[in-house]
């Protein structure tokens, strides 16, 4: 049975939480900075398969006994390993609700096994507004405590001059509306999968967004004859004052950063 986080064992790191939480507001190079001297002592969550020690006393006993660590681990578009971290237990819960056996992780190890087995990516706080993501490059120079030659605006994607932020919808729709619209995308069996979260793009202000990713290979009047379909239906099965925006997620960049960010509200049974 997975494990939760235990609160009395006190993984905490608020200068660090706070640190991507301005980041995530505001990515100028002082608050990178700021973040990333923070994370090399921080100890972090990470989830791992099976029951591992928490405490560094215990850990370092697990490790002279040449137990090898295994993380949870994902792959990105290219086939990239991507490994994820939490700050603390509540970040790690909102995450999986369930919870999940785990370690603590100094941030300066963590990137240091990161550099070594060549992983592509580490996402911190997946599912958060103020997810983090460091890409390869970042990695390799944080591993040897030197700070990324140019800080990428993570969680952020968008068009030059355009600032757009991706973060979970503030406020879930009924579970009867969500029950309707997964109904409706398994009529579509090349829609792989579905997701809810809120758009900002500056200076237009917030707006909820239905993100949908389709079967790969798909040509593009497939893809519109699919989009033309699907926004008839749910024009008319859906209620009227539900006021919906369905966008497609092509770009694999855009499409990954959704995923960080928030859970799929459906996926396609194969």
């Amino acid at each position: 049975m997975p494990s939760q986080p235990d609160a009395s064992r006190g993984i905490a790191n608020p200068e660090l939480h706070a640190a991507m939480q301005a980041v995530a507001a505001d990515p100028t190079p002082e608050r990178h900075i700021t973040l990333y001297e923070s994370l090399w002592t921080s100890t972090l969550i990470l989830p791992t398969p099976e029951s591992r020690p928490v405490g560094d006393e215990d850990l370092e006993q697990f490790l002279a006994e040449d137990e090898a660590l295994t993380f949870v681990t994902f792959e990105d578009d290219a086939e990239g390993i991507v490994m994820i971290a939490f700050t603390d237990e509540d970040a790690a819960l909102a995450w999986e609700p369930e919870g999940l056996p785990y370690i603590g992780l100094r941030g300066l190890d963590l990137l240091l096994i990161a550099a070594e087995n060549e992983v592509a990516e580490i996402v911190l706080n997946p599912g958060s507004a103020s997810a983090y993501r460091l890409s390869q490059e970042d990695i390799l120079a944080l591993a040897q405590r030197k700070t990324p030659s140019q800080s990428a605006e993570h969680s952020h994607a968008g068009a030059e001059g355009e600032m757009v932020l991706i973060s979970p919808p503030e406020e879930m729709p009924p579970e009867a509306w969500r029950e309707a619209f997964t109904l409706i995308l398994s009529n579509y069996p090349s829609i792989a999968s579905a997701y809810l979260f809120q758009l900002h793009i500056a200076p237009q202000g917030p707006r909820h967004v239905i993100g949908l990713a389709l079967a790969t290979g798909m040509a593009a009047d497939a893809q519109d004859r699919v989009l033309t379909a699907l926004l008839s239906e749910l024009e008319e099965q859906l209620p009227q004052e539900l006021v919906l925006e369905v966008v497609l997620l092509d770009d694999p960049n855009f499409l990954q950063t959704v995923r960080d960010t928030v859970s799929a509200l459906y996926t396609c049974e194969a």
